[in-house]
């Protein structure tokens, strides 16, 4: 009975690899999040990947981070990290601010 387990692990993980990698399941989850003094954050949400773009500036590629709840994208001084509807973005020491999306 104990060495089914590791088959079915095994097993499992063997198919979500071949799920995750197929190019007909990848889409992109566009979302604008706002703060209430005025900033906001346009994020594109693709496989393990976020391209963050802030009000008036560039483009910035996040890779997807492990996270306890919710979800972590981050890259060198950068890091976006929210659940639900709340996102905090970081930048460097700065102070995190966080936005919520807009609905």
């Amino acid at each position: 009975m104990k060495a089914a387990i590791p088959s079915l692990m095994i097993a499992g993980v063997v198919f979500s690899a071949l799920v995750a990698t197929d190019p007909a399941s990848a889409r992109t989850i566009t979302a604008k999040y706002v703060c209430d003094k005025g900033g906001s954050l346009i994020v594109a949400f693709r496989d393990n990947k976020a391209i963050v773009t802030p009000k008036g500036k560039g483009s910035i590629v996040l890779r997807q981070a492990i996270a306890a709840d919710g979800f972590l994208y981050t890259k060198s001084k950068y890091s976006l990290r929210g659940r639900s509807n709340w996102v905090t973005w970081t930048v460097g020491y700065n102070k995190p601010l966080k936005r919520r999306t807009r609905g």
